[in-house]
């Protein structure tokens, strides 16, 4: 994996502009920091920039109902903290499989 990691949508977007790739996958915190929106958020200028295509897993330590509704009415993947390697793996593997296909 080539992983580019930022704080929030907009660094992301800049530190990938002049790439013709896409990210394979897009994994976002929930919380970003007191400064920012959440990711969930976030993902609106991601998916402006890249299309809806992209795979996303929210990652994140909470575990209320509301979070989980709201990233499963965008289609997003789930990682609880802390992030068990094995389901992690089960992701990556998923979307590799998906993009193979």
């Amino acid at each position: 994996c080539t992983v580019a990691t930022a704080p929030d949508a907009d660094r992301l977007l800049a530190l990938l502009a002049g790439s013709a790739a896409r990210p394979d996958l897009l994994l976002i915190d929930l919380h970003l920091g007191d400064d920012h929106p959440d990711g969930i958020q976030e993902l609106t200028k991601l998916r402006t920039a890249w299309g809806l295509g992209i795979p996303v897993a929210l990652i994140t330590a909470d575990r209320d109902p509301s979070v989980a509704a709201r990233a499963r009415a965008l289609g997003l993947d789930i990682l609880l903290k802390p992030v068990k390697p094995a389901k992690l793996r089960a992701l990556l593997a998923h979307c590799n499989a998906k993009s193979v296909a």
